[in-house]
């Protein structure tokens, strides 16, 4: 299991909208399955909404592209519940390969620099030299 630190750095970065779309599914489905002791998960719905308003450009139909892919890698699986209803899990056999994508794709998102400009710089001179 990936450890508090790294829940809460997926967490923020899911809230940002810093993750691919693929990143997005993978990470709210593991938060789902963490959250739930290991047998938790979403629908289609629900993804999308929770990543829609996270800023994420993303549909019913993307979703569903994106499961199918990552059904085929054997990341996530679907269970039907209460006779139409499907929910996406993650596949317990893959959690730790599931684990390695998610801190990939965190790293790439992780701010490498960011840029200070010639009035900020001015003033943090003057705030340390007096």
């Amino acid at each position: 299991m990936l450890e508090e630190r790294e829940l809460e750095e997926l967490a923020k970065a899911l809230k940002r909208g810093e993750l691919d779309k693929t990143g997005a599914v993978l990470g709210l489905l593991y938060l789902a399955y963490v959250e739930t002791g290991g047998h938790g998960g979403m629908t289609a719905d629900d993804v999308v909404r929770v990543l829609q308003e996270s800023g994420y450009d993303i549909t019913k139909e993307r979703f569903y592209s994106l499961a199918s892919q990552l059904m085929k890698k054997g990341y996530i699986e679907s269970h039907k519940i209460n006779g139409r209803r499907v929910i996406y899990t993650i596949n317990s056999d893959s959690e730790y390969e599931v684990e390695q994508k998610l801190r990939e794709r965190l790293e790439k998102s992780a701010p490498t620099a960011e840029r200070v400009s010639a009035e900020e710089m001015r003033r943090i001179l003057d705030r340390h030299s007096t």
